[in-house]
């Protein structure tokens, strides 16, 4: 048998410079090159790594992670990230991109945004009034997520989906809201909230169709989805990747649920993410049945997990990362 160590960490604004609440690189350096070298991952996905322009091609690329890499295994791991949809395969999104690295093999590569799913979708509260009157704009997700297939050591396929859906932050309302945020209404504010659960949900619905059409091809394909869901595993959006066998009453979809590996993590030492003292597991790593039958151990590297909400440091972000890394090791 070989280990198979698989892990999904939200860096956290990954970035050369400082800005008003975030460290520069070179402060981060030390405390997340240390946290990559303990989980010692042969698949490493990444939230939350933004893009520098590279003068040399007038694209924008990975430096940061570049820089944050150099002497750690992955330096020489293969690399794939998400790509501005308008800009095309070489130019990374400006912001929150999701990069995926891999001791093994990368045979496919795709990123995904709206292409499975479309939302069309009614502002109510905009304002001037006549603006809610018009038609239905196609609600577009924050960011792409990454379907990369490996191949294993032992010459199976690895299907890897690493994500990061739209945060409970409200999402715009044509006109709710003024330059100094106060908003115009109530509803206003509602509708805004509404509308990032339907963008969450709503991606989350393009994963795990994505997922089904892999089982059409292969009933036992090892399949992967982690990254940051914003979401409890019995929220919504994780329900929906995860799917539900017992709810369709159909047969022939019998192993097609994913399953959540951080649920061998004791109940005190489960969560990725704390606020304001609230602990919570808004970090996933999700597996297909053939794949979590051979998973020996998870592991969240919780101990030094700061609180984001601390007042003391008046929205000062921390050098290290506000989520904590998960790690899944499997026998294979």
């Amino acid at each position: 048998m070989v280990e198979l160590r698989i892990a999904t960490f939200n860096i956290e604004n990954l970035e050369f410079d400082a800005d008003s609440t975030n460290p520069p690189l070179a402060q981060r350096i030390p405390l997340l090159r240390s946290q990559l070298n303990q989980l010692n991952a042969d698949v490493l996905c990444l939230q939350e790594i933004h893009g520098q322009l590279d003068e040399s091609s007038g694209k924008r690329r990975f430096l940061a992670l570049q820089e944050l890499l150099v002497d750690t295994q992955y330096s020489d791991y293969q690399a794939l990230g998400t790509h501005d949809p308008d800009g095309g395969p070489g130019q990374a999104l400006d912001y929150r991109n999701v990069v995926t690295l891999s001791r093994f093999p990368i045979t496919h590569a795709q990123q995904y945004y709206n292409d499975l799913v479309q939302m069309p979708f009614r502002q109510n509260t905009a304002l001037p009034k006549t603006a809610a009157l018009g038609e239905p704009d196609e609600i577009a997700w924050h960011r792409p997520f990454l379907h990369v297939e490996l191949e294993l050591p032992n010459r199976t396929s690895l299907h890897v989906m690493n994500l990061h859906l739209k945060s409970p932050l409200p999402s715009e309302i044509e006109g709710q809201r003024a330059d100094d945020g106060a908003w115009q209404s109530l509803a206003g504010r509602a509708e805004s909230e509404l509308l990032s659960d339907i963008k969450r949900a709503g991606q989350a619905l393009e994963v795990r169709i994505l997922v089904d059409r892999i089982f059409e091809r292969d009933s036992k394909a090892a399949i992967v989805v982690c990254g940051d869901f914003n979401a409890e595993i019995d929220d919504l959006p994780v329900r929906t990747i995860v799917g539900r066998f017992s709810r369709v009453h159909n047969p022939q979809l019998v192993g097609q649920e994913l399953a959540a590996c951080e649920q061998l993590v004791s109940d005190e030492q489960r969560f990725t993410h704390l606020y304001a003292g609230r602990r919570t597991t808004i970090d996933h790593l999700l597996a297909s049945r053939s794949l979590y039958q051979k998973l020996s151990s998870c592991h969240i590297f919780n101990q030094n997990l700061h609180d984001s909400a601390n007042p003391d440091r008046q929205n000062l972000k921390f050098p290290d990362s506000d989520h904590a890394a998960l790690l899944t090791v499997f026998q294979i």
